[in-house]
């Protein structure tokens, strides 16, 4: 399998690897990680960090730029999920931000509840059994929802009493959750940041400052993977012309919606709701 193609085309990639299947040399990266060890143990280096693995235990890193393997066990196995930044962020949003932000905080973490355990390897199963049958035309939904749960089961077993403990959310925390919310409510009609800082009384810096400290992406990101979505979901379900689409979310033509589209997945509109029959 071609790890690159896949997440290239799919949004991400999910397989079982052994030690006999392993690379050694440095592979330039960018996408989340989350391996599951299974089996063995072995050290990789992610982001310049070594850390170590062994079974029972999990690897979680956001934002992963370099990766590679130092040594490995020969009785090493893992499953593991790549994942492009879309892919995850569409996938996470609604999360709490502080759960994710102590997930990823501690990347390594043995999972000593054999319950969660094992619905953590179903669900990293289930995920990799429905990439092999290709999936239907909701297949991303599908991966996007497994992968949201698979998160919710590891941030549960890290930052789920601290954050019952908790009174309140900060500033950030209120703004950015409001952002959100607001997105959902406006994306049709608004596409800019300016639009949602004037809603949430905060400048256009200061939100994309929020979103980088709570998200790891900046506004115009999170807008537009909403907007994209949105516009995916109209594709596959409606029978409304792409000129029709264009000006229901406000583009100026239905070229600039193209070019829009393209941009964020690679395709057209008509290429992407071809795929979808």
């Amino acid at each position: 399998m071609n790890v690159e193609q896949e997440i290239e085309k799919r949004g991400y990639c999910c397989l079982s690897i052994t030690s006999s299947d392993i690379k050694l040399e440095r592979q330039a990266v960018k996408c989340t990680v989350v391996i599951l060890c299974t089996g063995g143990e072995a050290v990789l280096e992610m982001n310049m960090e070594q850390v170590r693995v062994t079974a029972g235990c999990r690897i979680c890193y956001s934002h992963v730029m370099l990766m590679r393997l130092v040594s490995v066990s020969a009785d090493f196995e893992a499953l593991a999920l790549m994942t492009d930044d879309k892919f995850a962020l569409q996938a996470l949003i609604g999360i709490e931000t502080d759960v994710l932000q102590d997930l990823f905080r501690t990347p390594v973490r043995a999972i000593t509840d054999n319950i969660r355990w094992k619905l953590l390897h179903k669900l990293f199963e289930s995920l990799r059994l429905y990439s092999a049958i290709g999936g239907g035309k909701n297949r991303q939904d599908v991966a996007q929802s497994i992968f949201r749960s698979m998160t919710i089961v590891m941030s549960d077993d890290v930052g789920g009493e601290r954050m019952r403990q908790q009174s309140g959310y900060s500033a950030a925390d209120t703004y950015f959750r409001n952002f959100i919310n607001l997105i959902n409510d406006h994306v049709v009609k608004e596409h800019e940041v300016a639009y949602y800082a004037e809603q949430l009384n905060i400048t256009s810096k200061y939100l994309n400052e929020v979103c980088k400290l709570k998200s790891g992406h900046k506004a115009k990101e999170i807008i537009s993977s909403i907007l994209v979505t949105f516009i995916k979901r109209e594709l596959m379900y409606s029978s409304k012309s792409m000129k029709e689409l264009a000006a229901e979310f406000n583009f100026a033509d239905q070229s600039s919606m193209g070019k829009f589209f393209r941009k964020l997945t690679g395709q057209s509109p008509l290429t992407f709701k071809r795929n979808q029959l």
